[in-house]
């Protein structure tokens, strides 16, 4: 962003923002997989089971 502000454009700086897009989406979609497994694991329903209201 500061790089922006002062029209100062390596390539360096592009690529490690670009990193850092892709680390924040990796780490995003790591954190919604384990939520998605966790909440699963929790609600499973077993065969049996009435429903409750």
């Amino acid at each position: 962003m500061i790089a922006h502000y002062y029209e100062f454009h390596p390539q360096f700086f592009y690529l490690f923002e670009r990193g850092n897009y892709l680390f924040g989406l990796f780490i995003l979609s790591k954190y919604a997989l384990m939520d998605f497994r966790d909440y699963n694991s929790l609600h499973e329903a077993r065969v049996g089971d009435t429903a409750t209201i």
